[in-house]
């Protein structure tokens, strides 16, 4: 994803003339250039461009090519060129093969499947995204609550009005695979910013900014999950709004444990079973963080590279150092999933760290609800 560091000559190095130059047009700026490959003096030449353009347009730019750098990457651009084809849109394939890069291939989206790649980017979002914290609610289908998003739109307002924000405030929903995910844009309160305007220096800009709050709903298992700033505080009022408002239920937010920590400390017994069609090389706990139910020390041990499977090389590890686990709490375990090679490309791999009481990081890629899954069939996710 773009950061706060996103260099926008960096990007349009990469970035053909002719691509540029079709930015341009569609834009409604004024940019010709004689140049044929990409190149420094081309990006210097579009900003140059640029720097006699309107102010809004300016503005425009950098939000474009911020979210163009997010879906210019290898994994991004073939997600938007399979949902593409999936959705039937004429992709032209001798225009496309010629595209250098993933840069390019993201502007090549932006300029002819804007709502694919609008809706690809809330979604390609959402699927990298870490550090959700979930509850186990109630199980509704999707047209039970599509009609309740207005409350849940009210819920929020009231949560956020007490801070003065979220005068203005809107909800977007899509569905995911077995999910659906809900995105509330929250207006913010009014800032000062520090701008420049007709080269002068102004810093008293009045600015309300907008951030986002994300929910994600598993209809069939009845499962919420929050990802938002503000604590835990924050992260139990929205699972509650969520549930009184969209869902009806009255809330009744237990903060479970999601995960069987014990059964990872009954080490001996534990067993990573798979499946021939789930396409595993290797399954390895890698790694422990443990909790000295006496003493209250705390030891974090990880196996690194030592060969070997399943629990093995872990427990000759806590062989050599003479370690208990009934004298411990485990309070986090990692495990490592190696999946077969492809026909091309890397070997994809999932290392997921998992921490007491309910702490994941897993994302909400293809392969990230694979070992969702995986986690539950080994009885280590209890939701």
């Amino acid at each position: 994803m773009a950061t706060a560091s996103f260099d926008p000559l960096s990007f349009l190095m990469k970035v053909s003339p002719d691509l540029l130059t079709q930015y341009a047009k569609h834009k409604d700026i004024e940019f010709k250039t004689e140049a044929e490959e990409t190149s420094e003096e081309l990006a210097e030449e579009f900003m140059q461009t640029l720097e006699k353009e309107s102010e809004d347009k300016r503005d425009s730019f950098w939000l474009d090519v911020w979210e163009i750098d997010e879906m210019g990457t290898e994994t991004a651009s073939e997600t938007l060129l399979n949902r593409a084809i999936e959705q039937g849109f004429d992709v032209n394939e001798a225009g496309f093969q010629k595209l250098k890069n993933s840069k390019e291939r993201g502007m090549y989206f932006y300029l002819n499947f804007y709502s694919l790649f609008t809706a690809t980017l809330d979604d390609y979002n959402i699927d990298n995204m870490q550090g959700w914290r979930a509850e186990k609610t109630v199980s509704k289908s999707y047209d039970q609550i599509m009609l309740n998003i207005a409350d849940l739109e009210l819920g929020l307002k009231e949560i956020y009005a007490k801070e003065y924000k979220g005068k203005n405030l809107k909800i977007k929903h899509f569905e995911k695979k077995g999910r659906v995910a809900f995105i509330a844009f929250i207006e913010d309160f009014l800032i000062n910013d520090i701008t420049f305007k007709q080269g002068a220096l102004n810093n008293k800009t009045p600015r309300k900014p907008v951030f986002m709050v994300y929910f994600l709903y598993r209809p069939a298992e009845g499962i919420l999950e929050v990802k938002a700033k503000g604590g835990k505080k924050r992260i139990q009022q929205l699972k509650e709004a969520f549930i009184q408002h969209l869902l009806k239920e009255t809330p009744n937010i237990q903060d479970a444990i999601r995960y069987d920590f014990d059964r990872i400390k009954n080490l001996e017994s534990l067993n990573f079973p798979i499946e021939a069609n789930d396409l595993i090389e290797s399954v390895v706990l890698k790694g422990l963080r443990l909790f000295h139910n006496s003493t209250k020390s705390r030891l974090s041990i990880d196996i690194g590279n030592i060969a070997g499977i399943g629990k093995d090389p872990m427990l000759e590890s806590l062989k050599r150092m003479n370690i208990n686990l009934f004298d411990y709490m485990v309070t986090q375990f990692k495990i490592e999933i190696i999946f077969k090679q492809p026909r091309k490309g890397r070997i994809p791999r999932v290392t997921t760290t998992i921490s007491y009481p309910n702490g994941c990081d897993l994302k909400e890629r293809e392969i990230d609800l694979k070992v969702r899954e995986l986690l539950k069939r080994w009885a280590l996710d209890m939701f």
